[in-house]
């Protein structure tokens, strides 16, 4: 089943991922301060990788993670601030979806991973018809008692 393509949130458009979103996807991956809680930042054949797979991921089960920007008088800016979607977490088991995002820092703070993640269950109940959807996160640090 193939998931809307390209859509707008409340303030938000999100479209699937092309090749030429290399550059800005790139900058994102190898900002320490985004992947501070990933194993590290990417390089640019790491993150040209990544990105191969999402485009592959889009031809071969017509859904995955959708580049997300400010829904600007009707058009996506020229330089998207991250993505948000569905992608498989094989990692957890065969058949098992995620949802994730990863956001520039100058977006953090506005409430648009929530918006954008909320569409993106949306298609995941609604349009491809999934039972479950799972997210995970790290553990940052513990308080002790």
């Amino acid at each position: 089943m193939n998931a809307s393509r390209e859509f707008v949130t409340r303030r938000l458009r999100m479209r699937p991922f092309r090749a030429d979103d290399g550059a800005w996807f790139a900058a994102m991956n190898a900002d320490p301060v985004v992947m501070r809680h990933f194993p590290g930042p990417l390089d640019r054949d790491a993150s040209d990788a990544f990105l191969a797979r999402i485009v592959e991921g889009w031809a071969e089960r017509g859904w995955g993670l959708w580049a997300v920007g400010p829904n600007e008088d009707g058009a996506m800016p020229a330089e998207p601030i991250g993505f948000v979607g569905l992608h498989p977490a094989a990692m957890i088991g065969a058949g098992v979806v995620e949802v994730g995002w990863r956001l520039r820092p100058p977006a953090w703070g506005r409430g648009f991973a929530p918006e954008a993640a909320r569409a993106a269950l949306r298609v995941a109940f609604d349009v491809i018809g999934l039972d479950e959807v799972v997210s995970f996160t790290v553990q940052i640090g513990r308080a002790h008692v």
